[in-house]
Parts: structure tokens; sequence; C-alpha cells
């Protein structure tokens, strides 16, 4: 009787731990109309880029929560500029730039004055 107890009460932690499958509804996007009437947004077309390691196992990010690394490629300059402004806005700090030409582009913290040692030098 006791054993018999136990396995009932197992049973019914098992059926409470259990959580119901989550039911998915294919939905039709469209051609892509997001209702801005034919304007597209800078923000329509979300591109994550790979990470390009070589010749190391471990890369330590830094802490400034952008998932950046030393020797991290991009594929244009413009993409960097996506990148840096998604990432200020996701993790709520500015930057000012500091210089960008056609082989440079470089940005720092907007409290640099204040003493943040924070900027990002693409090359």
């Amino acid at each position: 009787e006791e054993a018999e107890k136990e396995g009932t009460q197992e049973q019914a932690e098992k059926e409470r731990t259990q959580q119901p499958e989550e039911q998915r509804e294919d939905v039709d996007v469209g051609d892509g109309d997001n209702g801005n009437n034919g304007v597209g947004s800078a923000f329509d077309d979300h591109v994550e880029f790979q990470r390009v390691i070589v010749g190391c196992d471990y890369v330590d990010e830094w802490d400034d929560g952008m998932g950046l690394f030393i020797g991290q490629e991009f594929p244009s300059k413009e993409a960097v500029q996506e990148f840096v402004a998604s990432s200020s806005h996701r993790n709520c700090f500015g930057y000012k730039l500091a210089k960008s030409d056609r082989k440079r582009y470089v940005v720092r913290c907007s409290q640099a004055k204040e003493g943040c040692g924070w900027y990002l030098r693409t090359a």
C-alpha cells in the first residue's frame, strides 16, 4: 500500500510538471508590406553576422554587451554602422563618431569626457 501511494504521488508530480505542447500556426506574412505604404525601414532586413575565429579556440568577449571581439570581420562599413547603432539602442548607451573615412570607422562613448574609455575602431 505504501509503494502504491508513492507511485501515485510520483505520477501526479510528473503530470503537474509536464508542460502542454505549444500549438503553432503558420502565418502568411505577405509580400513584405509592413504597413509603411511601401517605404522600407532600416530594421526590415535584420542580419546576424557569423563570428570568424582565426587560429584561436577561445574568444574573450568584452563586457560591453555587444558580443564583439578582436579580429571580428564585417562585410562592409555600413554593416558596422548598423551593428553599432542597433547595439547602442539595445544596450542603452550613446556614442560619438570620432573618425570616418574610406578605410576607418572609429566611434567613442558619448561619456568619454567624463572618463569612459569605451571605443570601437574598425579598419
